[in-house]
């Protein structure tokens, strides 16, 4: 994933950015919008030149991205599915049939707690993982261009 921003504050070795969303409207192309996101913190591995007030390209960290898709499909997968065949296992030591009202209710609770340990890994420490890819030898005007050019 790549996308643009405006630098908004560097302080030190911590760089702020807002990146710019484009909002179009899906009847015509005649109209783009930019709008401000929230600013949130890069790395600048490659050492570029930049300043505050400078429009750069950012782009996910592709070890970020591939946590996230498995945090997001393959963990509540798993833990449904392990879910599922916990409640035979409890069934069968402890005699009883598990019916598929008791599987159904497993998966729910399989899901729910992929949802907690998902929001424990997540919130405990912020996320950085995006960096500033190229900077952008622009203006606003050239950027809200090239969005609708894109639309």
């Amino acid at each position: 994933m790549y996308d643009k921003a405006r630098i908004e504050k560097i302080n030190n070795n911590e760089i702020n950015v807002v990146p710019l969303i484009s909002e179009h409207c899906l009847s015509c192309s005649k109209y783009c919008s930019l709008e401000d996101g929230t600013p949130f913190k890069v790395s600048n591995p490659h050492n570029l030149t930049i300043y505050e007030g400078q429009f750069v390209t950012i782009r996910a960290d592709r070890k970020a991205q591939l946590k996230q898709a498995f945090l997001a499909l393959i963990l509540p997968i798993l833990f449904a599915v392990l879910s599922w065949f916990a409640v035979d296992t409890i069934a069968l030591i402890s005699g009883y049939t598990a019916n598929e009202a008791f599987h159904i209710l497993a998966v729910l609770l399989g899901l729910g707690s992929a949802v907690g340990v998902v929001s424990l890994l997540t919130h405990s420490r912020p996320p950085n993982n995006s960096y500033i890819e190229s900077v952008e030898d622009t203006n606003i005007e050239k950027i809200r261009q090239d969005a609708c050019i894109m639309h």
